[in-house]
């Protein structure tokens, strides 16, 4: 059976640029998270809820749609890992039906050979005497389900991460332990991996300043925890730090464990959109805007440009990504667009382009036995005009995932953003 939602999703925040604060807001996070259940009043239940279950051999599509057009069609296969006693399956990527400019790939690809260079070669099964092959991959595959990332997602990001196998399971662990509590969601984790994506922070040199403060991955996300401070908050901190890895470690050192900041309290950013397969209450501060350092009050903004055909907000291109079984059914589809008021002006200040709400909203379903999961991530803003006549843009990453049964994972990501003047930039998934 089917379970919809429809939600516009933004956030809140400041930000010091040399001589000036930009009040603004990042990290802003779509929760599409549940798993379809049967209900009694529900219409668009399926009245035979099977669920398709991947077997070794299958082919599956995942197939992106702008504005009802498919700008890339890739093709997936399941494999098998393992002997009769215990068999593990893995998803990658057989081939591509169609690609567009600026989406040649789709998501995380990793193809057969790649998985298996990975484990076999790379993979460590730290400190286990026997290391035979089905062991290499038994332990990847549980390790890649607790954390919740798709098998493509886990190997890019390692290879980019300049860490060794043991600092990366650390980080990872760390993460899923401390602040996903290790939920079936595991939405931080993808919140970091964008934090890192979208600032340009090498992960090792984080762990060095790390190391040099006197912690490791745990015992700082450990203390994470104890102030309660989830990843949103921490996209927070790093901005109020200037983009500065020491001075945010500093401070996060330094805040009291009973009240962790006025930040977080204010932003309101710890919010779902389901819980337990249940839709819970939204909190009203979920907009980005970036204002003038001279003046925060929204009240004092005009003329923000939105639809040019008439009322209500610019909106971007809409997106629609299916994934379909072996027989080509949709088991899980999502649509969302963006939205957004750009180019405000304000009235005690001259110079300027200001962004007054940039946010998405996104629908979606997926069939009895199917998860569905995504997250929308912003960068601290830069300024690509001048002093007196700032324009911010802020790039954005939005993350899609689709859980099959639990066992088999992917995920689609698209880069894209806001600017001040010209509004919402054009997404790809390259």
């Amino acid at each position: 059976m089917r379970k919809s939602l429809t939600k516009i999703l933004t956030t809140t925040k400041q930000k010091i640029m040399k001589n000036f604060i930009l009040c603004f807001s990042i990290a802003a996070t779509i929760l599409l998270s549940f798993t379809a259940c049967s209900s009694d009043d529900d219409d668009n239940a399926n009245p035979n809820p099977e669920a398709y279950v991947p077997t070794k051999g299958d082919k599956l599509n995942n197939i992106l749609e702008k504005n009802n057009t498919i700008v890339v069609h890739r093709v997936d296969s399941i494999i098998a890992k393992g002997d009769e006693n215990r068999e593990v399956l893995f998803r990658v990527l057989h081939h591509y039906e169609l690609t567009s400019p600026g989406f040649e790939k789709l998501g995380f690809d990793i193809d057969q050979n790649t998985l298996e260079n990975f484990v076999e070669n790379t993979w460590t099964l730290d400190g286990r005497s026997s290391q035979s092959l089905n062991e290499l991959y038994f332990d990847f595959y549980d390790f890649t389900n607790l954390i919740g990332l798709d098998v493509g997602h886990c190997i890019k990001w390692y290879e980019v991460s300049n860490l060794s196998i043991t600092n990366f399971k650390s980080l990872l662990i760390s993460i899923n332990k401390y602040l996903d509590n290790y939920q079936t969601e595991n939405t931080e984790i993808a919140l970091f991996w964008s934090w890192a994506d979208l600032n340009g922070i090498n992960i090792q040199t984080f762990m060095n300043e790390l190391t040099s403060s006197g912690f490791t991955f745990d015992t700082f996300f450990k203390m994470c925890q104890e102030k309660n401070i989830d990843m949103k908050t921490f996209f927070d901190y790093f901005t109020l730090n200037n983009g500065n890895i020491v001075d945010l470690i500093d401070y996060i050192s330094n805040l009291n464990k009973l009240n962790s900041g006025s930040v977080m309290e204010a932003a309101n950013l710890a919010w779902n959109i389901y819980k337990d397969n249940k839709p819970v209450l939204q909190l009203a501060d979920d907009e980005l805007h970036v204002y003038s350092p001279k003046d925060a009050d929204w009240t004092d903004y005009y003329g923000a440009k939105g639809n040019p055909n008439g009322t209500g907000p610019a909106k971007g291109d809409t997106w629609t990504l299916t994934w379909s079984d072996v027989f080509k059914i949709v088991i899980v589809k999502s649509e969302w667009y963006t939205t957004a008021y750009y180019d405000a002006k304000s009235t005690l200040d001259e110079g300027g382009h200001w962004i007054q709400q940039f946010g998405i909203t996104a629908s979606g379903f997926c069939d009895f036995g199917n998860g569905l999961t995504g997250s929308m991530s912003n960068s601290n803003p830069i300024n690509r005009g001048t002093p007196t006549d700032i324009i911010p843009q802020v790039s954005t990453n939005i993350i899609i995932t689709n859980t099959s049964i639990g066992i088999v994972k992917v995920s689609c990501v698209l880069t894209g953003g806001i600017n001040g003047k010209s509004g919402i930039m054009a997404f790809s998934s390259n």
